[in-house]
């Protein structure tokens, strides 16, 4: 089975190459971390209106809300992993820094940190 983090990220290589002819991952492209970090406060906002139930024209707001929000989801996801490629980072090494992470926050709060 293809591991499915890998494969969003080879999704979101194959896109930014069509999108920007952008090799990646490559800490060349740095500069174009703050479009990314502003798409996922954006998305992020998207997701809040969505949870808030502003999209009151829609005929069924809540079948149209978890739909729509598995959508606005995947656009987070697909400025977070930019952001990660960007920065040159690979799906290997971030998923080594997530399990790191996540054993120190695990520890944090058996800490009562």
């Amino acid at each position: 089975m293809i591991d499915k983090l890998d494969s969003m990220f080879e999704k979101q290589i194959e896109l930014q190459r069509i999108i920007s002819g952008d090799i990646l991952p490559n800490k060349e492209f740095s500069s174009r971390i703050p479009v990314q970090i502003t798409a996922i406060i954006a998305e992020l906002g998207e997701i809040l209106g969505l949870n808030e139930r502003w999209k009151t024209w829609k005929k069924n707001p809540k079948k149209c809300i978890e739909h729509d929000l598995a959508l606005e989801v995947a656009d987070l996801w697909h400025f977070v992993i930019n952001l990660t490629l960007y920065s040159g980072i690979s799906a290997e090494v971030l998923y080594a820094a997530f399990c790191v992470k996540n054993e120190i926050n695990k520890q944090r709060q058996e800490n009562e940190y």
